[in-house]
């Protein structure tokens, strides 16, 4: 995630179609990818490594990419009757 154009010690990394999500520099979650269109995807949580997580194992989480700016997406994440705007760094 960005915090003023910085990259934070929460992110995640996108390999072929799995989701790794780090909190605090640790492993936090692994999901899988399924896209729908070119700028919305769905991800099923696999694996989850902290006892009190958001998302439990088989939930899914709904992310549209609302903009890309440069290396920035502009992003809305909704699950459990939630949405929360997000701000991705693309990084290669």
């Amino acid at each position: 995630m960005l915090n003023e154009g910085k990259l934070e010690d929460n992110y995640f990394v996108i390999k072929d179609s799995i989701h790794y999500e780090y909190l605090d520099g640790k492993l936090y979650g692994v999901s899988f990818i399924k896209w729908s269109s070119c700028n919305e995807y769905k991800m099923i949580v696999k694996e989850v490594y902290y006892k009190e997580p958001v998302l439990g194992v088989g939930d899914t989480l709904s992310v549209k990419i609302q903009s890309i700016k440069g290396d920035t997406l502009a992003c809305i994440a909704t699950a459990v009757n939630r949405s929360v705007p997000l701000k991705f760094l693309k990084i290669n």
